[in-house]
């Protein structure tokens, strides 16, 4: 019955894209590039960068495991922890001086 019902949801907003005049193969196109991007922004974010940085290192240059695991801590201790913090400032900031929003 569940998936009936679903097959029901696609069909319907199928027919509402083509009455509004959207063509439904461009339109699973930019759907597939959205969902797309949206993946490639949770695997490019800062934290998995650095953590393919430091395996990269560690087999280039033959680093110990503990200097890799020091160096982890004080990227998590240091800056990851502030970052947002960090950025709700800087974004405040810019709201103020570019639009005067006061927040």
């Amino acid at each position: 019955m569940y998936h009936l019902q679903m097959q029901e949801k696609k069909e319907l907003n199928i027919w509402e894209l083509i009455n509004n005049g959207i063509d439904i193969i461009d339109h699973n196109k930019e759907l597939k590039e959205k969902t797309k991007a949206n993946e490639q922004k949770k695997t490019h974010t800062l934290e998995t960068v650095a953590n393919r940085f430091f395996e990269l290192e560690k087999n280039n240059r033959k680093l110990k495991d503990d200097t890799i695991i020091l160096s982890k801590q004080r990227l998590e201790n240091h800056f990851f922890k502030y970052l947002p913090k960090k950025i709700n400032v800087i974004w405040k900031i810019f709201l103020k001086y570019s639009f005067n929003i006061v927040m």
